[in-house]
Parts: C-alpha cells; structure tokens; sequence
C-alpha cells in the first residue's frame, strides 16, 4: 500500500512538471492566392532569426519564373522558383526582427498563375 502511495504520488509530480515547463513554441502562417501575379502574406509575431519559406506555384505558363522575397523590418531574403515546380521551401537565417517582428512574403511573376500557396514558418 505505501508503494503504491509512493509511485502515485510520484506520478503526480512528474505529471505537475510536464505541465509547467514550457514547450519549444512553432509558428507560422500560410495564404493561398488564385489567379494573379501577385501574392502578399503579411503579419506580426516573427521571433527572428530563422524563417522558412514554403511556396507552390501551380497552373498557368508553365516554367516561368516566380520571385519571392521574405523581409522583417531589418532584413531581407529572396529566391525563385519556377511554376510547376514542386512545392519548394527555403531558409533564411539571421532574419533580425524587433519584438514582436513584422514579416511580409511578397511573391510576384511576369505572367499569371492560377493559384499560388505560400507559407512562413518559425
């Protein structure tokens, strides 16, 4: 009886731990955009430092050249990708930001695609 007082109290505490401590926190946004040149996702809350960039250009004129550039108030990262490609994702590092940080992914081409998903995450 006093074992089983013992390993219940215990599991108790063990359990009252996992619920105070914090876990390591994940964010991020996606948007999609149909049948345009342009896409914006925009918001607040970047930590800072690194960011990851998911996007998928799909339809339209196949192989053209889709630009993406992901800036916080401090810094800036840019790329390409072509439509059709599949979906690709990119890092970017040593995006400073104050807290909490503003972020805009902004994803342009010369011709019109039919739809285009783009994500940050952190």
């Amino acid at each position: 009886m006093k074992l089983a007082r013992t390993l219940a109290t215990a599991a108790l505490a063990l359990g009252m731990v996992f619920v105070t401590v914090p876990s390591a926190s994940a964010g991020g946004k996606s948007r999609t955009c149909n049948s345009t040149e342009y896409c914006v996702l925009s918001g607040s809350g970047f930590p800072g430092y690194t960011g990851h960039v998911d996007i998928d250009a799909i339809g339209g004129e196949h192989n053209a050249l889709v630009h993406w550039v992901f800036k916080t108030d401090l810094r800036r990262c840019e790329g390409d990708v072509r439509i059709g490609d599949p979906a690709s994702s990119w890092t970017c590092k040593n995006m400073s930001a104050p807290h909490p940080g503003n972020y805009t992914v902004i994803v342009t081409s010369a011709y019109r695609y039919d739809r285009v998903k783009v994500g940050l995450r952190w």
